[in-house]
């Protein structure tokens, strides 16, 4: 931080080079305001932090899975619970994991179209909990780019209750 000659305080990046200099070995140093570069870093960090918020106080339930390797890639507190387990449990599955056995063509072909663009959203997908039993979720979705890589982020709304309902009518 310097202080220009009117009080005002800015920040600066300051580099030093030493060299010869008429014989006499001396310290070139140069100050740069990085003023603007700090203020956009703060922007940047804020934004962050408000999309985080977002992203874990949001009810209906968020993945962000790999492209490629369908890895599960972020989570927020709300697909935790959908599904029962930790989020260190979460970002060590694939979407394979959290899908039944016997639906799981049924899940991964809408991921497929979602990802490929050719839709947005998937109705009544059986999810798997940890503790084995099946809720069903519409799943809003996006290709996405995340931590450098082809991502799919999902939106997932629990179902069971609207579809069993639309059952005994």
């Amino acid at each position: 931080r310097h202080r220009r000659r009117d009080g005002s305080v800015f920040d600066v990046e300051i580099t030093g080079h030493g060299l010869e200099l008429d014989g006499r070995r001396v310290l070139f140093n140069s100050a740069r305001d990085i003023t603007d570069r700090k203020r956009a870093q703060d922007g940047l960090r804020e934004s962050e932090q408000q999309l985080r918020a977002i992203f874990n106080a949001a009810v209906d339930g968020i993945l962000v899975a790999d492209a490629s390797t369908r890895m599960l890639l972020a989570a927020n507190a709300a697909i935790c619970s959908m599904l029962g387990y930790t989020h260190e449990e979460i970002l060590r599955m694939a979407v394979s994991d959290i899908h039944p056995q016997r639906d799981l063509a049924r899940a991964v072909q809408p991921f497929e179209s979602l990802l490929r663009g050719e839709t947005q959203t998937a109705g009544e997908i059986p999810m798997l909990r940890k503790d084995g039993s099946v809720f069903y979720a519409d799943i809003k979705a996006a290709p996405m780019r995340f931590g450098g890589k082809d991502c799919l982020l999902g939106i997932f709304r629990d179902v069971t209750e609207r579809r069993e309902a639309a059952r005994e009518l």
